[in-house]
Formats: C-alpha cells, structure tokens, sequence
C-alpha cells in the first residue's frame, strides 16, 4: 500500500512540475501507473495530492541542510555556508521551486505551502539565535530576493559577493561568542 502512494506522489511532483495545478488527476494516474479511483481513494481530491505532494518535496529539500555551526565558525563563515547550502538545494529542485513559484502568484498555495512565506519563515526561525549579533529578518529578506533571482534568472552566486552585499551589512557589531566561549567576528 505504501508503495502505490508513494508512486502516486512521485508521479503527481514530477506532473505538477511539467504543468502546475492546472495537472490532471488522469495524467497523475497515468504515470503511477494506477487507476485514476485508486488516486482518490488514497489523496480524496486533487487538492489534497498536491498540498501533500509539495509538503512531501520541500521536506526532502531542506532535510538535509547543514545545521547552524555556530560553534565551528567564525560568524561571516557560517553565514556564508548556510547561504551557498541553501543556494545549492534551491539550485538542485529549481523546477519544482519555479513551479511553487508560479503557484504561489496565482494564489493556489495555502499559507502552510506557500513557499516564500515557508522559506522566509524557515529561514528566520533557522537564523533566530544570532539575532544578537544579526538583523535577521533584514538580512533574510535580503537572501530571499537573492535566491528568488537566481533561481528564476538561472544565475550564479560568488562566495565574496555574498560576504560582502548580503552578510556585512546586516551584521549589528556585537561581538559573536561561539560555544567555545571565544569572541568571533
């Protein structure tokens, strides 16, 4: 049983991808390889295949990602690596990222998908213990519209450009104590 769902999540990411919302439940099934009513029975309705589909998706992207180092690091290096990690996922699912971001604009995505205000909320929450030493919100608002352009312009990012547009301004100049107990910059 498990297997048919996840076939069927499988094949409802990879149609949603190629055609938005607007995908039909017929070419859903289709590709899994399942009776249209088996999709059904398992999700209800289309809407429900998608919301689980995509939550499915952007659990799996963001799963994986290093978490905040900030006792290995100086504070600009860890910033600089929880940027470019969360630039290469965003790189490695573009599709899927333009798709929700497209759906996101036509006002199909509840707000617990809705993929700027997730990845704005996830990212703020991530970053909320250096908000000492970080105007957080500031910064990731910052980021988002970075990522936002690469991602749909295709572009490529430089370590020292982010160090130096999207990190330093946004630092407030109080000293950053690593877990070590060390001052760090």
């Amino acid at each position: 049983m498990r297997d048919t769902s996840q076939r069927i999540i499988d094949a409802a990411i990879d149609i949603f991808i190629e055609n938005g919302y607007q995908a039909t439940t017929q070419d859903i099934a289709k590709q899994a390889k399942v009776a249209e009513v088996t999709l059904f029975r398992k999700f209800k309705n289309k809407q429900n295949l998608f919301l689980i589909a995509i939550q499915s998706k952007i659990e799996m992207m963001f799963q994986s990602e290093a978490i905040l180092r900030e006792n290995e690091a100086e504070l600009g290096d860890v910033l600089v690596d929880l940027f470019m990690t969360r630039m290469i996922t965003l790189k490695q699912n573009q599709p899927v990222i333009k798709m929700l971001l497209a759906e996101s604009l036509k006002g199909h995505l509840p707000s617990h998908i809705n993929f700027p205000v997730l990845f704005f909320n996830q990212m703020t929450d991530q970053l909320a213990p250096l908000n000492d030493y970080v105007d957080v919100k500031a910064m990731v608002r910052g980021w988002m519209g970075h990522f936002m352009t690469a991602i749909v312009l295709d572009l490529e990012t430089e370590t020292e450009a982010i160090r130096h547009v999207l990190i330093q301004p946004f630092l407030k100049g109080n000293s950053y104590k690593r877990k070590d107990g060390r001052n760090a910059t």
